[in-house]
């Protein structure tokens, strides 16, 4: 069974976040795999805010696609945060669906939500699915 890896390479259709360092775009910042350059935030707010970034098509063979998991690295901002949340997010079949809320602690730590079926269509993903699929 073949693994693929699918890191941002564009901004996808939601831009709510706000880049602090690690590059000139908020999706190269997010996907060079370096902690230290995750730095996108939502501001000073009381709501969430979002970013959604395109992936490139896929390059494995066809298949079966077992499930889509998201993965994220995430942390509050002491002393600015008394509390912070975060989920992942995807976009497919026009429809945002979020994940899980999770309280983050005050270092980063790296969560992941896996999906194994498309939440849209409640059917088995397919590789029309993949290639349009938008996550943040």
């Amino acid at each position: 069974m073949a693994t693929e890896i699918l890191r941002p390479n564009a901004q996808g259709d939601k831009d709510e976040l706000v880049l602090s360092i690690g590059g000139s775009t908020k999706w190269g910042a997010m996907s060079d795999g370096l902690e230290s350059s995750y730095c996108v935030y939502p501001g000073v707010t009381e709501v969430y805010k979002k970013d959604l970034y395109e992936l490139p098509s896929h390059s494995v063979g066809l298949g079966t696609i077992n499930k889509v998991t998201i993965y994220f690295s995430a942390m509050k901002q002491p002393p600015f945060a008394s509390a912070a949340y975060a989920k992942p997010s995807l976009k497919t079949n026009s429809v945002e669906t979020d994940g899980d809320e999770i309280s983050l602690p005050g270092a980063y730590t790296t969560y992941s939500q896996a999906w194994t079926t498309n939440p849209v269509t409640e059917l088995p993903w397919t590789w029309d699915d993949i290639n349009a699929l938008q996550i943040g």
